[in-house]
């Protein structure tokens, strides 16, 4: 779970699948001892934490995974400004709310970085807004980066997760 936050997805996923090794990474590191208190109160004992940049601490280790999971900062100041949440959103770190390149910035970074660490067939989980697929699925298709995309949409019907399978 590559910026874990709280640590629910990572949490999530460690009762979820009980033989798994979660490994969770966050640049904060306030953010990484919420989540582990959480992961503790929860009694998820298959959880590891990290500190740092994305993917990078798992990369410096040089492991291998079937499965990223992202629920990264996807939005712009603009996004904030027109948010009808906006006066809730004043209490999220901005750290955890915005990326740059209209959101898109640390979910492009962490599909990079991705490739080095997963597995053939592996899939990556990505979630962002609507309005961001389209130009996120461009810009896959002219990285060259070897991915399958699939499109998941919300219970709104929006498209909200995208999934990339590693293909070689």
């Amino acid at each position: 779970d590559v910026g874990t936050g709280s640590g629910c997805l990572a949490i999530s996923a460690a009762l979820e699948f009980p033989a798994a090794r979660v490994t969770a990474t966050d640049i904060s590191e306030a953010a990484i001892s919420i989540a582990q208190k959480n992961c503790q109160t929860l009694g998820a004992e298959n959880v590891s934490f990290l500190q740092g940049d994305l993917l990078k601490p798992i990369l410096r280790l040089g492991k291998n995974a079937d499965a990223i999971l992202a629920n990264l900062p996807y939005l712009s100041p603009s996004d904030i400004a027109a948010s009808p949440t906006r006066d809730e959103l004043s209490f999220e770190p901005s750290l955890a709310l915005l990326a740059e390149d209209d959101g898109l910035a640390l979910i492009k970074a962490c599909t990079r970085e991705a490739i080095d660490i997963l597995r053939r067939g592996g899939k990556l989980y990505l979630e962002m807004m609507p309005r961001q697929t389209s130009p996120f699925l461009s810009w896959l298709n002219q990285s060259g980066l070897p991915y399958a995309a699939n499109i998941t949409r919300d219970l709104a019907g929006h498209e909200r997760l995208v999934t990339l399978t590693k293909s070689c």
